[in-house]
């Protein structure tokens, strides 16, 4: 039977509404590049190696330059721009297809995000608060030991699982690693 055009256009108009429900599950199939995989899920772990007291000293908030941007003045402001990028860094690795090759790595990477960022708004916050409320040596110093000995083996343990995965990912889809010790450990 010939296609007149009365059936195109009442096919095609079907397949114009069709369209926006079918586009979502046909890229739902396209799966992420090894690349994009490895640099959500993993790659991005390097912006947190800094944690618990590490992160403290990472970012010296205690006496920020003259110089320093109004929104980077304090502890606590410096604390909440790690959380707005640790919170798009989940975001971005939720956002990747899962495959049973990449699964184990994006929730390895998913839960060490989580973890960090738990922290962040709850115990790093509190020695933020410290340290903008320029708080004596020794209660700081006593904060920062406790959110090591709560947090940093938890830490540790997430971080190294993520790289744990990651390393050998990245040698099976020729992704060049440079290692470096980017975890400074608590003193």
């Amino acid at each position: 039977m010939p296609i007149t055009n009365s059936r195109l256009r009442r096919h095609g108009a079907a397949l114009l509404l069709a369209l926006p429900a079918l586009l979502p599950a046909a890229c739902r199939f396209v799966p992420n590049t090894p690349q994009e995989y490895f640099g959500r899920a993993a790659l991005n772990a390097n912006a947190v190696a800094a944690f618990g007291s590490a992160w403290f000293r990472v970012h010296d908030c205690s006496n920020p330059p003259a110089s320093t941007p109004a929104a980077f003045n304090s502890c606590e402001k410096l604390l909440q721009n790690s959380v707005s990028q640790l919170e798009n860094s989940i975001e971005r690795a939720d956002a990747l297809y899962r495959t049973d090759e990449t699964r184990p790595m994006i929730e390895a990477g998913l839960d060490l995000y989580r973890f960090v960022l738990d922290s962040y708004r709850t115990d790093h916050l509190q020695v933020a608060r410290l340290l903008d409320a320029k708080a004596p040596a020794a209660q700081v110093e006593q904060a920062l030991h406790a959110l090591d000995a709560k947090s940093y083996a938890g830490f540790e343990q997430r971080y190294d699982k993520v790289w744990g995965i990651a390393e050998p990912y990245a040698k099976a889809h020729g992704i060049k690693l440079i290692t470096t010790q980017t975890s400074p450990r608590p003193r």
